[in-house]
């Protein structure tokens, strides 16, 4: 498992993006009590959220992500599946960093063209980083 935690200072977010390997997933990585502990920090996952991630893990759905925001605080967590299609990781990290800059504006109320751009190529910069770990 890869877990690289990113702020984002324009917006005082915080991020954790998480790669889990074939062999997390062959330990069945477990999302309990919804709640994943990130170093010292914790992000807060509702029960649905952890159950569609095991639900993933047991039936080896690879080339996937999900993003999970946490309600009422700036904290994103981006869980990404094994990746075995190279073709589809683009797909699927532009996907998730679309995700992203969603939650982040719609949290903060920004509906600035700009500001959305500015974000989107900051969080680009960051996962293209991410993805060649």
């Amino acid at each position: 498992m890869i877990k690289k935690k990113i702020t984002i200072p324009l917006y005082s977010y915080d991020m954790w993006l998480v790669k889990l390997s074939q062999s997390d997933y062959k330990k069945k990585v477990r999302l309990t009590t919804a709640k994943i502990g990130l170093k010292s920090k914790t992000i807060d996952l509702d029960e649905e959220t952890c159950k569609e991630i095991d639900e993933n893990i047991e039936s080896g759905d690879y080339n996937g992500a999900i993003t999970c925001h946490r309600g009422g605080h700036r904290k994103l967590v981006v869980f990404f599946y094994p990746i075995t299609d190279e073709e589809k990781a683009v797909e699927i990290y532009c996907h998730e960093k679309r995700h992203v800059e969603d939650y982040i504006l719609k949290f903060l109320g920004i509906e600035d063209d700009e500001a959305a751009a500015y974000l989107a190529g900051y969080l680009g910069k960051e996962f293209w980083k991410f993805r060649k770990k």
